[in-house]
């Protein structure tokens, strides 16, 4: 599978753990696949993450540089990416619906980036677009991660 799909799968399942809105499966995963890529996250940002989320302080904005960290790594460490395969443990059954599911979630993602930084800036007039599309686009993703924890999931 493309290692951004990875990236992707491992974000459904950390990104709700670290920003401290983890679902019941969500949360057993994502708390061992965090603590797998803490092993790795040795750059002096990536250790500011790893310091923000035991503060509780990781935002949503925080989710694309942390993915992109994850992808840098994923592509340079070849036995970390063997570690991220088993945890997820995708099954041949489900890997083209899974895979689907994971490229609308990782386009929703990188349209979120964006507006999370330019939200910060936005005048009066127009912060409320910038929050109701926000809240659109999590609700999308929301429901897609749903069907990747349970495509993940299933034994």
């Amino acid at each position: 599978m493309d290692i951004t799909l990875i990236a992707t799968a491992v974000m459904t399942f950390i990104g709700p753990y670290i920003t401290k809105a983890a679902e019941s499966v969500a949360e057993g995963v994502g708390a061992d696949l965090w603590g797998k890529i803490k092993t790795v996250f040795t750059k002096d940002k990536e250790k500011e993450f790893t310091q923000k989320f035991e503060n509780g302080l990781i935002t949503n904005a925080d989710l694309g540089p942390i993915e992109s960290a994850l992808i840098e790594h994923l592509n340079e460490k070849r036995d970390f990416l063997q570690t991220i395969n088993e945890s997820l443990n995708i099954k041949s059954t489900n890997k083209f619906i899974l895979e689907s599911n994971l490229k609308v979630a990782a386009r929703i993602r990188e349209e979120l980036q964006p507006l999370y930084m330019e939200q910060v800036d936005a005048g009066i007039a127009v912060e409320g677009d910038y929050r109701n599309r926000i809240a659109q686009l999590e609700r999308k993703l929301n429901i897609i991660d749903e069907k990747i924890v349970v495509l993940i999931s299933k034994k």
